[in-house]
């Protein structure tokens, strides 16, 4: 299967993304409906974002020293995994995020990678797995 993962510059643009931004998304398979909470990895960059629901802040990690996208793609699934939560893969080119999702896939069994075309309507994310 052939998977779309440029996102659309209209919306990307407002946030100082260049021309490119691609990403992919990991949805739990058994998981209360939507809404989740949500971890997104930034790569290269290796920023870990947690949007937790209920919290009243977005909890945001931006390693200086330690940018090993392996480590924090391992950490990122791991956390995922255990919350039960939505995975965001947000990379520069759609070859990182090729590489990233081949990681992420086997590290998280119970997570289906999600269409980046349903992510865009919220009718169309209510029926998540």
């Amino acid at each position: 299967m052939s998977w779309t993962t440029l996102l659309d510059p209209a919306l990307t643009r407002s946030y100082g993304f260049g021309p490119e931004a691609h990403a992919a998304w990991f949805t739990p398979g058994k998981c209360p409906a939507p809404p989740r909470d949500v971890i997104t990895l930034l790569i290269p960059e290796c920023e870990i974002q947690f949007v937790i629901l209920g919290a009243p802040n977005v909890l945001i990690n931006r390693p200086r020293h330690n940018r090993s996208v392996s480590h924090w793609l391992k950490y990122a699934c791991r956390e995922a995994r255990d919350q039960g939560a939505i995975l965001i893969l947000a990379c520069d080119t759609a070859g990182q995020v090729e590489h990233a999702v081949k990681l992420a896939g086997k590290l998280l069994p119970r997570h289906h990678r999600t269409a980046l075309e349903r992510i865009y309507s919220e009718q169309s994310r209510t029926g998540l797995h």
